[in-house]
């Protein structure tokens, strides 16, 4: 095997172990197995959004855990004659993503259309 070698059988069962230990601390579930022949529509504005919204405090940070998060900001940092051009995540859950002339595109904090 290149660069490593394969997990032993320790190592497995302890993954195993942690891998369970984190599936019981999920209290809550959200029904998924309907999904796929739900429009997308239907499945924006249903009512578990409500749920989850009114907990809502805006601060982004389930960004940070969200598998469909991909977006970015360019900033430069100049210091003088230098600087350096970096990446940064970014999050339509933060107020300033796509900040425009005459404000954000996302509005407000609601998911109903």
């Amino acid at each position: 095997m290149e660069g490593g070698e394969a997990a032993g059988e320790g190592v497995k069962a302890k993954a195993e172990g942690i891998k369970a230990s984190a599936n019981e601390k999920f209290l809550k579930k959200v029904p998924t197995d309907q999904l796929k022949s739900k429009g997308i529509n239907e499945v924006f504005s249903a009512p578990f959004w409500d749920e989850g919204g009114f907990a809502c405090l805006n601060c982004g940070t389930c960004t940070f855990l969200c598998p469909t998060c991909w977006c970015f900001d360019i900033q430069d940092e100049v210091m003088g004659k230098e600087g350096d051009r970096m990446r940064n995540w970014d999050s339509c859950m933060f107020p300033l993503f796509t900040l425009h002339v005459l404000g954000t595109t996302r509005g407000t904090r609601s998911l109903s259309v």
